[in-house]
């Protein structure tokens, strides 16, 4: 059993699996159960309310398994105390500091970023910390990880998103660059005061991502339509009708 916990990891590893000829189920929301098959994929929320209904799995890999500590996964692991447990990360050092060395006995590492480099199969890179802005000290932590909706509070302010464009001038000023939001709102403000400040920027998410599409020419102009609104129509409409710069000019003559 292939255990996941988010529902588009669920479609991704689906596909890879088809892709790789690997015959499968799929214990979550919206599908089918079929427990006949002897690979499962699963959603750690619905395997936990059915696991009545399923077959005991002779293999549970963790996809993510930097959350195993989290109660949910727990639950699961107590439920099958004599199966093998395989998890896979690429951050076995959690957040909270907490370890994983009493659900798994071994860790095998993988080859350092270093070794990728080398290997051509990563870009090499220079490494900047300007000081952090935002204060993450209160935020609550659930599977594993800090609540999105509350990242995206946090990080979703005009001093932190104006310190990034500080940042982005000294150390980069006009090259291509790509900003990671906690949001698609947050996305969309950053993009905003980037336009605001001068610098061309698009706000670009996967929005689309659990949308389905008749053929390639409706998914691309429904993209189009998107990307189109939330940079240049939704920007208008808050602008009074004015693009980013001559806003900016007119805000400038007014005062």
């Amino acid at each position: 059993m292939f255990v996941v916990h988010r529902q588009e990891l669920i479609d991704q590893s689906s596909e890879t699996f088809q892709a790789l000829g690997v015959s499968h189920g799929i214990i979550a929301n919206g599908y089918p159960m079929n427990v006949s098959e002897k690979i499962q994929i699963a959603s750690i929320q619905s395997v936990i309310r059915r696991i009545n209904k399923i077959n005991v799995p002779q293999i549970i890999i963790l996809d993510e398994s930097h959350h195993a500590t989290a109660s949910t996964w727990r639950k699961l692991l107590a439920f099958y105390p004599d199966v093998y447990v395989i998890g896979l990360t690429a951050t076995p050092a959690r957040m909270g500091g907490q370890g994983l060395g009493d659900i798994f006995e071994s860790l095998i590492m993988g080859p350092s970023v270093k070794e990728l480099i080398s290997l051509g199969s990563l870009s090499p890179y220079r490494y900047y910390s300007p000081p952090v802005a935002a204060d993450f000290s209160e935020l609550k932590v659930k599977y594993g990880d800090y609540v999105q909706a509350e990242v995206a509070l946090c990080m979703d302010k005009s001093e932190i998103i104006g310190d990034l464009i500080a940042q982005y001038n000294k150390l980069a000023p006009g090259a291509r660059a790509v900003c990671y939001c906690a949001s698609v709102a947050h996305s969309q403000h950053t993009a905003d005061m980037f336009r605001l400040a001068g610098i061309f920027w698009i706000a670009k998410n996967g929005v689309l991502y659990l949308q389905k599409f008749d053929s390639i020419e409706q998914f691309i102009r429904e993209l189009h339509d998107y990307i189109d609104y939330y940079n240049n129509r939704r920007i208008k409409a808050k602008l009074k009708g004015m693009s980013p710069v001559n806003y900016r000019i007119h805000s400038k003559k007014i005062a």
